[in-house]
């Protein structure tokens, strides 16, 4: 949720790649591009044989998709790596949903959900304050690519310790066939 609040960036990366205005549009469009051809394409992907993997993956590698946008060298290839963004977290967000749907108890739903809704709130107004304080210190081509990457060494820790969801195996019966 963090990563998605790099559009507080997209004026001053405007400046850094001399955009038009209307350039500046494809910026802001092209995260929830990569998110409707993410969630029209993921067919079956709820129904993978270790959903909690391929979350973890694809969430690492939108991590790191955000990082490669502050080192493209021209505006299209940042905005090529931002609706990979999108594509990439809206299949991480389809298998999280699919994941706690699917594998929290009945009682503990709501408070699972309500949980899920507040950290994509806060996340997205502390990566803003976070990506606000790293260009007082460093360009916004700089405070992109380092969000992204330290993002993304965030994530493979995670998925290091996270070493029961990395394993997690669907019934059978789910499983795409």
């Amino acid at each position: 949720t963090m990563a998605s609040a790099v559009r507080v960036l997209y004026p001053s990366l405007a400046n850094h790649w001399q955009m038009s205005a209307s350039q500046i549009g494809f910026l802001f469009a092209a995260v929830p591009l990569g998110a409707a051809l993410g969630a029209l394409t993921s067919g079956r992907i709820a129904h993978t044989a270790m959903p909690g993997r391929v979350m973890l993956l694809s969430t690492i590698a939108a991590f790191i998709a955000i990082g490669g946008v502050g080192i493209m060298p021209f505006w299209a290839a940042g905005a090529a790596c931002l609706a990979l963004f999108g594509y990439l977290s809206a299949i991480s967000s389809l298998l999280q949903y699919t994941l706690i749907q699917t594998q929290t108890p009945d009682d503990m739903l709501g408070r699972i959900n309500g949980l899920w809704t507040a950290q994509n709130v806060t996340g997205d107004a502390i990566g803003a304050a976070l990506l606000g304080a790293m260009g007082t210190l460093l360009t916004p081509a700089a405070s992109t690519s380092v969000s992204g990457v330290g993002l993304a060494v965030m994530g493979v820790l995670l998925a290091l310790l996270l070493s029961e969801l990395r394993r997690f195996r669907q019934p059978a019966a789910q499983t795409a066939s």
